[in-house]
């Protein structure tokens, strides 16, 4: 086989894995709402406002709507409608940007970071309970995959 048909062999080999992999990341993440949806039965929050709550407690600083919409991957009128009920709920604190009057600052309140604390809690136990038949090692090069998908993705304007 000439080195031009190998490349090309090669190339419909990733395509055809890479198709596979995100088959197999979409019935994940139908997997994981459904779990998600278990852990939620009986807190105030949906499964977007558990992730952007997530999202949130993990941040270190507070967010604005269009980075929160970048980082949980929707889209920043979405999250906008997101936040607005979370902050009426009082999961949320909306506070005053000083680099653009209009987008206002989100954080995670009092309130909020105890649900939060709450369905983490819940979602530990159901991790207890029903274990992911995966080590730490295994856990960790799984999250760098998905993270260098993640990345590839979040940074390419071609569509996908």
């Amino acid at each position: 086989m000439t080195k031009q048909a190998l490349e090309s062999v090669s190339k419909a080999d990733n395509a055809d894995l890479s198709t596979e992999f995100r088959l197999h990341v979409f019935k994940l993440n139908g997997l994981l709402l459904k779990d998600t949806e278990v852990s939620l039965d009986k807190s105030k929050l949906t499964r977007a406002g558990s992730l952007a709550l997530s999202v949130l407690a993990a941040s270190d600083q507070p967010m604005t709507a269009s980075q929160l919409a970048k980082e949980i991957g929707q889209s920043r009128q979405g999250v906008g409608r997101l936040v607005n009920l979370l902050a009426k709920k009082g999961l949320l604190e909306l506070s005053d940007n000083p680099y653009h009057a209009k987008s206002k600052l989100i954080a995670v309140s009092a309130e909020g970071r105890k649900e939060f604390e709450k369905v983490r809690r819940t979602h530990n136990q159901l991790q207890a309970d029903h274990p992911l038949p995966l080590s730490n090692d295994e856990l960790k090069a799984a999250i760098s995959v998905l993270n260098k998908a993640i990345n590839h993705l979040s940074n390419t304007d071609g569509a996908y």
